[in-house]
C-alpha cells in the first residue's frame, strides 16, 4: 500500500530524522514513527511537512508543502494530523478513493474551523482517527459525530524508550535516591499546579526534587501558547523555587534515561487529555505514574496509574495531592516489594503493548477493510 501522511502547518520544519536529533511534538512525533513503522513493514510512505530538506530519509519520502506535492489520487490511504479544515478541503477531489482519514490529537473545539470542519468532513465520507477510547466517546458526545466514522489510531513509543531495562534489571536499582520527580510535559499541562503541589510536599519531604522537562519550544513559531508569555513567568518562577532543576529540551534519549532515573513522574494535569505520551514514556521507564483520573489519563496509564485524590468538585489540591505523594514515595524509599514487583510487570508490559509496529499492522488492517466496503 501506499500512504501519505500529511501536516499542513509549513511553519512546522520536521522530516522522519528529527525525532532522532531533537525533540519533536507528541502529534508529529507519533506522525514520523507511524511513517517509519509503515515502511518497516514494506509499505511506501510519503510525508509531507514544513521541512527544509526534502528527500528520501530512513526509507521514507519526505516532500516539502513549499514544494510541488505527491499526487494524492495515488495513495491508498491520506492521513490529515490535526488539520480537519485542510481534510476537509481535500475531500471533494478525492472522490470514494483513496481512504481520507482525519488523524486527531485534540479534545472537540467548538470553533468552526475545527468542529464545523470534522463534521462536515464526517457527513462528506471522510473518516476520523481516534487516540483514545476516551477520545472517541468524547467526539461524540461533544460533537456529534457519528461512531461509524470514528476509528482508533492510539499512540505508542518511540525507540529510545523501548529498550531502557534489560530483561531482569531491577527497576528501582536505577532510580537515584533521594528521590527525583519528574515533570515533562509541555507547560499548559499542568506545570503551574506542579510547581505548587511539589512546594508543599518539599516542606513534608525536604530531600525530594524535580526535574522539569518542559517548554514550548519544541511547537513551530506560529504556535499561539509558544507565544504566551504567562508561561515564560511560570518557567522564570520555577528557576527560583528550591528542589526544582529546570532543563532544556533534550533529545528523546536523554529524556528516557532521566525519567529511568526518576521515582515519579509527577503530573497534576490540569487539560483534558486524549491520550498522553509522557505517561507511556513515564510507564516504560518504571516511574511510579502519579496524575488524575479524568479523560484519557487513566486509559493510557491504565492499572498502573496511581491516581491523584481529587475533591468534591473533582479537582485536585496541594494537600491532597502531598498526601498520596507521601505515601507512595515512603513505599518507593522503603523498597517495597508489591511496589517494586508492580513496576517491573508495568515496564514489561507497555514496551511489549506500546509499539509503532501494531498502530501501523491497525491502520493497514482499517484501510483494506474501508477500501472492501468501497468495492463492493
Amino acid at each position: 500500500m501506499r500512504f501519505l501522511l500529511i501536516n499542513p502547518n509549513a511553519a512546522h520544519d520536521y522530516d522522519v530524522d528529527t525525532p532522532f536529533e531533537r525533540p519533536l511534538a507528541g502529534a508529529e512525533a507519533a506522525q514520523v514513527h507511524l511513517a517509519l513503522a509503515l515502511t518497516a513493514l514494506g509499505h511506501e510512505v510519503d510525508l509531507v511537512t514544513g521541512t527544509r530538506r526534502p528527500g528520501i530519509r530512513r526509507g521514507v519520502f519526505c516532500h516539502s508543502l513549499a514544494r510541488s506535492l505527491p499526487s494524492p489520487q495515488t495513495a491508498d490511504a491520506i492521513l490529515v494530523t490535526n488539520a480537519p479544515r485542510y481534510a476537509l478541503e481535500m475531500r471533494p477531489h478525492l472522490g470514494n478513493h483513496p481512504r481520507l482519514l482525519a488523524w486527531e490529537h485534540n479534545i472537540w473545539d467548538p470553533q468552526p474551523l475545527y468542529g464545523d470542519c470534522l463534521k462536515a468532513l464526517a457527513l462528506a465520507g471522510g473518516d476520523i482517527l481516534c487516540v483514545s477510547q476516551w477520545h472517541r466517546a468524547h467526539f461524540v458526545e461533544r460533537g456529534g459525530i457519528s461512531p461509524a466514522r470514528l476509528h482508533l489510531l492510539p499512540n505508542a513509543l518511540g525507540p529510545a524508550f523501548l529498550s531502557l531495562f534489560a530483561e531482569g534489571e531491577d527497576v528501582l536499582a536505577a532510580k537515584a535516591h533521594p528521590p527525583r520527580l519528574i515533570f515533562a510535559a509541555t507547560p499548559y499541562k499542568g506545570l503551574d499546579a506542579a510547581l505548587a503541589c511539589f512546594q508543599a510536599l518539599r516542606q513534608q519531604l525536604p530531600d525530594v526534587t524535580l526535574d522539569i522537562y518542559s517548554s514550548f519550544e519544541l511547537y513551530p513559531e506560529n504556535n499561539p501558547l509558544r507565544r504566551d508569555a504567562r508561561w515564560r513567568l511560570i518557567a522564570d518562577a520555577a528557576r527560583n523555587i528550591d528542589g526544582i532543576a529546570m532543563h532544556d529540551l533534550v533529545p528523546n534519549a536523554t529524556l528516557g534515561e532521566a525519567m529511568k532515573g526518576a521515582a515519579m513522574l509527577f503530573y497534576p494535569n490540569t487539560l483534558p487529555e486524549t491520550s498522553s505520551i509522557v505517561t507511556l514514556e513515564a510507564l516504560a521507564a518504571g516511574c511510579i505514574v502519579y496524575a488524575p483520573p479524568f479523560a484519557a489519563l487513566p486509559e493510557t496509564a491504565g492499572p498502573w496509574l496511581h491516581p491523584m485524590p481529587l475533591n468534591a468538585r473533582h479537582r485536585f489540591t496541594p494537600a491532597g495531592v502531598v498526601g498520596g505523594a507521601l505515601d507512595l514515595l515512603k513505599r518507593w524509599m522503603e523498597s517495597d516489594a508489591e511496589l517494586a514487583g508492580k513496576l517491573r510487570q508495568q515496564v514489561r508490559q507497555t514496551t511489549a503493548d506500546c509499539r509503532w509496529e501494531a498502530r501501523a499492522r491497525d491502520l493497514v488492517a482499517l484501510v483494506a477493510d474501508k477500501s472492501s466496503v468501497i468495492a463492493r
